[in-house]
């Protein structure tokens, strides 16, 4: 008896930000770096709380990263899926 082969599984679509246009390790380490930067322009200059500015460029990051907003901030409709933010609080 021949038994089928699985269908190989295709790749997620993306989903958005800059790794669209920046692929790989080189994208994720230039997201990170730009984090880093834009963290520190809030803190010392613009002078805003540091829980704040954490929290601004950490979902700037995640989104410039690919992370979808659904994935990110979860839906307004009840469901079991729970958010990256509500599970990282």
């Amino acid at each position: 008896m021949l038994l089928a082969a699985p269908a190989p599984e295709s790749a997620p679509p993306h989903t958005g930000g800059l790794l669209a246009l920046i692929g790989g390790t080189g994208g994720l380490l230039t997201v990170a770096a730009l984090g880093i930067l834009l963290l520190l322009f809030l803190i010392i200059k613009v002078r805003l709380q540091p829980f704040v500015a954490l929290l601004a460029v950490s979902i700037a990051v995640g989104l410039g990263a690919g992370l979808s907003v659904t994935e990110l901030f979860g839906t307004v409709q009840k469901s079991d899926a729970v958010s990256l933010i509500e599970s990282g609080m």
